[in-house]
């Protein structure tokens, strides 16, 4: 009888599987793209604002015309995820799938209601 040990054990895991490897790695480049911009556009910010103190009253003053955006932006996003319900529940018709999309459109819920306080907050502040 051979004994498996070490990397030769762990190789047939899932998280050395490539398609895995490869998801997670463009989920994180992704993140790292999204980063980035934001960076960037802070910094084009500041230096067409002349300061930082004079970029933090243009956003100040425009918030309402952020607050405009994000609203474009979350009624977008439940558009695609209608659509996409749709499609996942036609291919996936089980009471599972209803579950998977239930728990994920709660957690999105959650994120945007945090998010929108967040900025409530600061707005009172």
């Amino acid at each position: 009888m051979q004994y498996v040990t070490g990397y030769a054990k762990l190789k047939g895991h899932r998280v050395f599987q490539a398609r895995w490897v490869r998801k997670a790695a463009t989920g994180a480049l992704w993140c790292l793209a999204v980063v980035v911009a934001l960076v960037l556009i802070n910094v084009v910010g500041i230096a067409l604002a002349g300061n930082i103190e004079r970029w933090q009253q243009w956003v100040n003053a425009h918030t309402n015309h952020f607050l405009a955006w994000r609203l474009i932006l979350y009624a977008n996003i439940a558009a695609g995820w209608a659509w996409m319900r749709r499609r996942v529940l036609a291919r996936e018709s089980g009471e599972d799938a209803h579950w998977r999309l239930s728990r994920a459109e709660l957690a999105c819920v959650v994120v945007v209601a945090l998010i929108e306080a967040t900025q409530a907050m600061k707005g009172e502040a």
